[in-house]
C-alpha cells in the first residue's frame, strides 16, 4: 500500500520524536552523573532554606519537606496515571529532579494565578469608568473630579497591561 504525502510525514515525524526522546535520556543520565551527592542533604544544611520555608508560611501552606532522595509524585497520582513515563521523559529523579519540577509548577501556578487577578482588577477598573460615563456630569466640580478619576483609572488600565519581569537563577540542564 502506497502512503500519502501526509502519511509519510507524520511518520517522520514520530520517527523524529523517538529519537530525540533517547538523546534527552541519555543527556540526562549523562547530567546526573556530574551530580553524586544527593539534593536533599545540600538543602537541609543550606542557609537560605529558611528563606524557602518562611515565603510558604507568608501563604499560610506547608513548605515542601526534602527529608529523603524521592523524585517527584503528583498528590492525586493522575500526572503519573496520565504520563507512565513522567519523571524518565522530563528528566526528573530523586530530590533535585523533584526540587526542579517544584520550580516549573510553581512557575506555572504564578503565571496562572497572576493572570486571574490581573483579570479581576481590569474587570473592576472598566466597571468603574463604566460607572463614571453613566453619572450626572452636569455639575462642572464632579466632571473635573470624574475626569481626573478617568485619567488615573486609564493609566492603572495601562500599567495592568504590562507584564512583570522577575529574574531568577537558571537551574535546568536538561537535554545538553
Amino acid at each position: 500500500m502506497v502512503l500519502s504525502p501526509a502519511e509519510k510525514q507524520s511518520r517522520y515525524r514520530e520517527r523524529q520524536k523517538t529519537l530525540k526522546q533517547v538523546a534527552n535520556r541519555v543527556a540526562q543520565k549523562q547530567i546526573d552523573t556530574l551530580f553524586p551527592a544527593t539534593f536533599h542533604e545540600f538543602f537541609n544544611d543550606h542557609g537560605d532554606n529558611t528563606t524557602f520555608h518562611i515565603a510558604f508560611d507568608a501563604m499560610g501552606m506547608d513548605a515542601p519537606e526534602f527529608t529523603d532522595n524521592a523524585g517527584p509524585k503528583s498528590v492525586s497520582g493522575q500526572i503519573e496515571i496520565d504520563n507512565e513515563e513522567f519523571n524518565v521523559n522530563l528528566g526528573y529523579t530523586g530530590s533535585l529532579g523533584r526540587a526542579e519540577n517544584m520550580i516549573e509548577q510553581l512557575i506555572d501556578a504564578t503565571v496562572s494565578l497572576s493572570g486571574i487577578v490581573n483579570d479581576f482588577k481590569r474587570e473592576q477598573i472598566t466597571a468603574r469608568l463604566t460607572e463614571i460615563e453613566l453619572a450626572d456630569l452636569t455639575d462642572p466640580a464632579n466632571r473635573k473630579a470624574a475626569m481626573g478619576e478617568v485619567v488615573r483609572l486609564n493609566k492603572l488600565l495601562e500599567r495592568l497591561s504590562k507584564p512583570a519581569r522577575w529574574n531568577f537563577p537558571q537551574w535546568k540542564l536538561k537535554g545538553e
